[in-house]
């Protein structure tokens, strides 16, 4: 059964519609008012006040937000700088860190590189003409074929911080079960199905229905007064990816300078009209049938294709998957053996670090798809989504560079194996010894039929002995078939490890050490350096 929560769907001005705002100026302000403890929270207060388009403040709200701001930032810094040079060095004795100026405590960093602290703004503009060559680690570049991207500028260390990045918007997954719009967690399954007041879209809990998240495209979601849109339950549908496209596009009134950034990411939408069409139609009927919003096509197919491009996955506190956009990591280019590995917080904020040493004048990538699939499976994905073909140092090797990673053994020769005569078109299997020569149909039927066997065979079921015999005649037969660095021995490898978990037994605890010793090399060959399918290794 599904529980609606009572409330009128128009707004409220004298409560609802009060609350909601004076809890997003707060939030703006008290964001703002921390990057710079010199600015006056009343200043701050009415700069803020022109991104509201429908301000229904009152004077009263504004001096109880700038109140509570001085409040709280008087039990951090009892003694409050009475000018603006003052408060640059006063703060200085409670913080951490040293200042790039005055060199005394201090505990805001450069966000470029993260090496240089300031105790304030002052400083750090004072510093900056000094810090400038120094500072970040890489430059843009561009070309007519790859775009915009990044390039390092000196020698770069394995593990070394390049940038932090903060997201310009986030959003749920295209397909997603049942997700709150507030926080982006899971909605636990229960009998009923809490929506929010104001536009009918299933939220976890009251609290969520007044976050800053959800607020801006709340009032715009809440136009579908006949409830068209807005999953009825909890079970994974597609509607979730009309949030995130929504968010963007209300970015133009909300946020001119991040929608800047979106405008100005890659999108590939003459492509897209040929190949989804009818997706895009369907995003447009929504926007501007049930929203009755007035955005134009090619509008709305730029922001789409943004997104498509563009946005990446990231985990929330509760472990659920979100995307997000990045203004500067979106600049990384794409290669299926990455130099650089990206991590997120809870929070959203990126941290972007060289996963091994990195030459100067190098390009800095990450991979837009799954390591850990078959070469054809990779070009297949990013052909469909990013509309190229990769030629990096993988791809563009017949043997994945020594691994033979999507290669099948040759069945007449002994240690050798199949490698593609030609990537793109009808591609070809060769044999380099006895020259023999397998269909590329063939070649994908027989890893075909193997994942279809790994999903019906018992592998992790049954117990004692029998699990364990079971599984060394499976490793020993996709050994013969494949080879110990094919990605199939791989998935069969990893489900093996995970059946014998709790088998304690001498034999047992042998073949595991083996597996894991195994798959480690494999994913330092794949992955190497810092990252996180391996974990930090010391040298």
């Amino acid at each position: 059964m599904t529980a609606i929560v009572p409330v009128q769907l128009e707004h409220n001005h004298d409560k609802d519609e009060r609350k909601l705002e004076r809890q997003q100026l707060r939030t703006q302000v008290k964001r703002k008012a921390t990057d710079d403890m010199t600015a006056r929270p009343s200043k701050l207060i009415r700069t803020e006040l022109h991104t509201f388009s429908d301000n229904v403040l009152e004077s009263s709200d504004l001096r109880s937000i700038a109140q509570s701001l001085y409040r709280e930032r008087r039990k951090v810094y009892p003694v409050l700088p009475k000018t603006r040079e003052e408060s640059a060095c006063s703060r200085c004795d409670i913080m951490g860190g040293a200042c790039g100026i005055c060199e005394v405590s201090a505990h805001l960093s450069c966000s470029g590189c993260g090496k240089v602290h300031y105790c304030g703004k002052e400083h750090q503009r004072q510093h900056w003409p000094q810090h400038r060559q120094q500072c970040q680690p890489f430059k843009l570049v561009s070309s007519a074929v790859a775009g915009s991207y990044l390039v390092s500028t000196r020698q770069l260390e394995a593990g070394q911080v390049l940038m932090e990045d903060t997201p310009l918007v986030v959003g749920p997954m295209a397909e997603s079960a049942g997700v709150c719009l507030g926080c982006h967690e899971l909605i636990p399954e229960s009998d009923e199905v809490l929506h929010c007041p104001g536009c009918h879209w299933p939220i976890c809990s009251l609290k969520c229905a007044t976050s800053p998240n959800h607020f801006p495209d709340c009032r715009v979601l809440a136009r579908d007064t006949n409830h068209i849109s807005a999953p009825n339950n909890l079970e994974p549908t597609r509607r979730y990816e009309y949030i995130l496209i929504l968010r963007c596009l209300l970015l133009r009134d909300r946020a001119p300078s991040a929608w800047k950034e979106v405008m100005s990411m890659s999108h590939h939408s003459e492509q897209r009209m040929v190949t989804q069409e009818e997706k895009l139609d369907l995003i447009q009927i929504f926007l501007n049938k049930v929203l009755k919003l007035d955005y134009s096509k090619d509008l709305i197919n730029q922001v789409v294709g943004a997104v498509a491009t563009n946005a990446l996955e990231i985990r929330t506190a509760g472990h659920n998957s979100i995307r997000a956009l990045y203004p500067k990591v979106r600049l990384l280019n794409h290669s299926c053996l990455p130099n650089v590995h990206l991590s997120s917080a809870t929070n959203g904020r990126m941290q972007v670090r060289a996963a091994v040493k990195v030459g100067a004048g190098k390009v800095l990538s990450i991979s837009y798809t799954s390591t850990t699939i078959p070469v054809w499976e990779r070009q297949i994905i990013l052909s469909d989504n990013y509309y190229f073909t990769c030629e990096c140092v993988r791809c563009s090797d017949q043997t994945e560079l020594g691994i033979h990673f999507s290669s099948p053994r040759c069945p007449e020769c002994t240690g050798s194996y199949l490698e593609p005569i030609r990537w793109l078109g009808n591609i070809s299997w060769s044999c380099p010894t006895c020259h023999l020569e397998m269909k590329d149909a063939m070649v994908r039927a027989q890893v075909s039929d193997w994942l279809v066997r790994l999903q019906m065979d018992d592998i992790l079921g049954g117990s004692g002995g029998n699990s364990y015999k079971r599984v060394v005649a499976l490793l020993h037969q996709v050994e013969m078939d494949f080879h110990p660095t094919h990605f199939i021995w791989m998935k069969v490898a990893q489900a093996s490890l995970y059946r014998l978990r709790d088998d304690k037994s001498l034999r047992a605890l042998k073949l595991r050490r083996r597996l894991w010793q195994q798959l480690a090399d494999l994913y330092e060959r794949l992955e190497p350096g810092h990252t996180r399918r391996r974990g930090y290794q010391d040298p």
